[in-house]
């Protein structure tokens, strides 16, 4: 947002959230559909999930595991918690 503006900086914060509230979307499908598991251990594999998003932002592979700061994943984490 400081460099390229507010427009730039709410894209990118959005497309930060969105990839944890992607995360833990297709966790719940793939664990919380027709398999007996119940919400308490979905709940935990959501968070362990946002958790993945989270340190994949902050130190991703491809830049030398120098990253960002992570505040935008961890509010999606944060937001997809919510039932």
């Amino acid at each position: 947002m400081r460099v390229l503006g507010k427009k730039a900086g709410i894209i990118t914060y959005a497309g930060d959230m969105l990839k944890a509230l992607i995360c833990s979307i297709v966790i719940r499908c793939v664990f919380g559909l027709g398999l007996n598991v119940d919400a308490g251990e979905v709940f935990v594999l959501v968070l362990y999930g946002g958790l993945g998003v989270v340190l994949g932002h902050n130190y991703p592979f491809y830049m030398g595991f120098k990253g960002g700061k992570g505040i935008a994943a961890s509010s999606g984490v944060g937001i997809s918690l919510f039932d």
